[in-house]
């Protein structure tokens, strides 16, 4: 990463996806090739140099409204993120509170969550063992 003329920013390289060619659906196998040590995959990535902004001291500026994201600060009663059950007994309860309260939204409904890790000298992931995503995306997949 590059620091740019201002210091609250820096210019790095992020991974953007490419559709396939052939107009098909895309897809991969979220389970990685064993001699390969790689995904099937039918898409590609390009990286593209982009310049990221430190918004710390301006969060307040940031709402659902305008940029589909904001900044709220509050004390977690659930800190331990390992065990899938219990984070859905006891952290999903108190995030379903949090966003009624900063919404007004009368139901919520969480209908996914991902724990990711870095596993140093494991090749991939697997649905149990989901490792960090080196591109630019969201974690959730259309109809």
């Amino acid at each position: 990463m590059a620091t740019t003329g201002n210091p609250s920013t820096v210019t790095a390289s992020v991974n953007y996806y490419i559709p396939p060619d052939n107009g098909v659906r895309a897809y991969f196998k979220a389970q990685v090739d064993p001699v390969t040590g790689k995904r099937e995959q039918n898409f590609s990535v390009a990286p593209h140099d982009m310049v990221i902004e430190n918004v710390r001291g301006k969060e307040d500026e940031y709402t659902l409204d305008k940029g589909g994201f904001q900044f709220y600060r509050a004390p977690a009663k659930h800190t331990s993120f390992v065990d899938e059950e219990e984070i859905k007994k006891e952290y999903y309860p108190e995030t379903i509170e949090l966003y009624k309260k900063l919404t007004g939204a009368s139901r919520v409904v969480i209908f996914d969550h991902t724990i990711r890790r870095h596993r140093p000298g494991e090749t991939g992931d697997s649905p149990d063992r989901r490792q960090p995503v080196a591109q630019a995306h969201v974690d959730q997949t259309g109809k």
